[in-house]
Parts: C-alpha cells; structure tokens; sequence
C-alpha cells in the first residue's frame, strides 16, 4: 500500500522572463516548490539538484575519455569520435556547476561557514586518500604531494575547487557589482568578457586576455543576471530544450566536421579548433550550458528529496574520482574496469556506461558516508565556531565592500 505524500509550499523570490531581457528591478514573482515526501525537509529545488546530477555525469564522461586510455592508442582507433563525443562535454559540465552557484550566491550574504565546510570537504578527501595510499597501498609520498595534500586549496591539489574558492571570496563584490550597475551595463559587461574569454579564445586563438577565474567571473554574471533580470521564462519549457540541444550537438558535429577536414588537407588550424570547440571557454559550450540552466529553471519547481540527497553528493562524487590516488594509484579509469581492451570494440559505449555509472555511484556512496560521519562532525565544530567567524568575515567584508564603494566598484 502507498502511503500518502505530503505537499509542502515553498516559496522564494522569482525571476521575469528572458535572457538578456527585463527592467532593472527584480520582479518580485514567486516560485513554489512542492515537496513529493512526508517531511518538509528539503527546500532546494530538484530541477536544479538534477542539473548538478547532469552536470557532473559530464564531468564523469569527460574524465573518463582523457584517463583511460593513451592518446597515441585513441588517435588510431575506431573508437575515437565516440570517446571525442562523451569528452567534449565535461567542460559544459564545469560550466553548469558555476552557473548554478552564482544564480543561487547572487541573493545571498557571504558566509565563512560556507567556506568552512568546503574546506572540511576537501581536507577529507586530500588527508584520507593520502593515508590510505601511504598505509594501505604503501605509496610513497613526497614533499610535494604532502603540502598538496594539507593544503589543497592553496596547493592546487583539485583545481576546480581552488578556483571555486577563490569565487566565493570575490562574491560579495560581484554581487555589489551586478546589482548595482543596471541591467543593460550588466549585459553589455557580460557581451565583453565572453568577447574576450570565449569568442576571441574559441575562433581566433587569442588568448592574451584568458584567465580560468576570469572565466569564472564571466560565468557567475551571466547566472547573476539571470537571477537579478530575468531567466525562469515559461516559453523556453516549450523551445528553450531546442535551442539547448542545438547548442550542444554543435559541440561534437563541429569538432568531427575539423578533425576530418583538418585530416584530410592536413589543416592543423582545423585540428586546433576542433580541440578548443570541447574547452570550458568555448561558445558553443557556453551557449549549451546556458541553454540547460535556462530550462530548467523554466520548469516547475518541485522538491524531491531523494533526487536532492544525490545531488548533495556530486561534488564529493568530483573529489572521489578527480583524487589522484584514486585516480593513479588506484586506477579507477584505466585499471580496474580496463578500458583499453574495448577501444576498438562496439562494446565500447556499452563500457563507458558501466564505468561512468559505477564510479558515480561508488563516489556518491563515499561522500553520503563521510556527511554522516566525518563531515557531520566537522560541520558541528564549524557551527559552534562560526557565530565569531561570522562576524569577523562580516567586518572584513564590510571594509572591503566599502573600499571599493569609494573607488566607484
């Protein structure tokens, strides 16, 4: 017998429709959610919990085309335009995880208990994986590796997250920024930085001006302004998915249409472009990554708190299989499921499947685990301390945020 779900009406501000459309005031709509559980639990909205899911299935795929197999091998298979498919996507993936946090940070109050608990995250992660290696495995770490390890944001053991950190430390100003300039400034600044950090860097090879956090920046604007000026438009349930996916099949259509003319008449421009088409910077992904937020932001919003529970753990499930002891030591892409015997096998996407879907749910499995113990520890340590921390951050900010008041920021 099934037992009665409870709805739960959640509200928070919404947004007016269209990208790059709307006044400079927010208008103030309301969203509801309705939560498919007997407990009102759960406040996040499982559209976008599913695109974190999403997004980080790209990223898997992605990690699983460039680990897996060696690239003189790939090159002269038959499986390579499969691998180049599920690989060009791991960046839009990126894309969407930035997205996401500035739509959701552009409203919110900085907060070094945020900043804590990611911290927390990492240590354990760097620290346990290590021990592991060194005691179990008997590997042998150096110098370099162990400062990695004990600091991995500073010592750039996962990239993603040291640039991630990085972008909440700057949030406050951004959104000091995007509130403040107006809605057609903030388009017009949005148009130059993707003129120079991805028109310029995916068709023209110029990339004077390319910085990954300079990228970051470009992306949380971008999902600010959604915030701010519009973005939850009706219309795009209907044709915003389209647009999306048009966005996203030209990705690897564009990359196989340069990499066989560039084969062919030995173009070495074409071979270049077909490589920068799948980069985290390129239009094309861009667009595709906008064009998925876009939608489902569209849809209505709706609470489920198992798909909400799952997506609590993808960035643990990025720090699982981007460990590099996992990830080397361990072997978990090119070991243990050993790719490398199907590359020339039709077998092959049926592989990566398997394997893509195993270490997500193996990384989803470790990380629900250390938010039940580790991590449940370190958050209450962090919120006992964070009441003082809090209130210096608050002042630290306050002094920066008014520094750059008067120089007109």
């Amino acid at each position: 017998m099934f037992s009665q779900k409870a709805y739960v009406t959640i509200t928070w501000p919404g947004k007016d429709s269209g990208i790059f459309k709307g006044s400079d005031k927010d208008m103030g709509s309301q969203n509801t959610v309705r939560e498919l559980s007997g407990a009102p639990k759960a406040q996040r909205n499982s559209n976008i919990e599913l695109l974190r899911i999403v997004a980080m299935l790209m990223i898997a795929a992605y990690h699983y085309s460039i680990y897996s197999f060696y690239a003189e091998d790939l090159y002269s298979s038959c499986g390579k335009y499969f691998i180049d498919l599920i690989g060009n996507y791991g960046k839009t993936g990126v894309n969407l995880f930035v997205m996401i946090s500035g739509y959701y940070l552009a409203k919110q109050e900085f907060s070094v208990k945020r900043l804590l608990k990611i911290a927390g995250q990492l240590w354990f992660y760097s620290l346990f994986a290590l021990a592991i290696a060194v005691f179990v495995f008997g590997y042998s770490a150096d110098m370099g590796i162990l400062r990695r390890s004990i600091f991995p944001i500073t010592g750039g053991y996962y990239w993603f997250a040291s640039y991630y950190v990085m972008l909440l430390l700057l949030s406050p100003l951004l959104n000091r920024f995007a509130a403040g300039i107006g809605n057609d400034k903030l388009r017009l600044s949005i148009l130059l930085l993707l003129l120079l950090y991805s028109i310029l860097p995916t068709f023209f090879r110029v990339y004077i001006f390319f910085t990954e956090q300079g990228w970051f920046v470009t992306l949380y604007l971008t999902a600010a302004y959604l915030r701010l000026y519009g973005g939850a438009d009706p219309a795009a349930k209907k044709s915003g998915i389209w647009r999306a996916l048009v966005w996203g099949a030209c990705i690897p259509a564009f990359a196989w249409v340069c990499t066989f003319a560039g084969s062919r008449t030995g173009g070495v421009s074409l071979m270049e472009l077909s490589g920068r088409l799948g980069t985290d910077s390129s239009f094309f992904g861009y667009m595709f990554a906008l064009g998925l937020l876009r939608y489902f932001l569209s849809r209505e919003p709706v609470c489920i708190p198992a798909v909400n529970t799952l997506a609590s753990a993808t960035f643990g499930v990025y720090l699982f299989h981007e460990n590099i002891f996992a990830r080397d030591v361990l072997g978990i892409w090119s070991v243990m499921l050993d790719p490398a015997q199907y590359i020339n096998s039709s077998l092959l996407p049926l592989q990566a499947l398997g394997t893509i879907v195993i270490v997500y749910l193996v990384g989803t499995a470790v990380d629900l685990l250390r938010q039940a113990t580790a991590g449940r520890l370190w958050d209450k340590a962090v919120d006992k301390l964070s009441p003082k921390l809090e209130q210096f951050g608050r002042k630290a900010l306050s002094l920066l945020t008014s520094a750059a008041g008067k120089r007109g920021f």
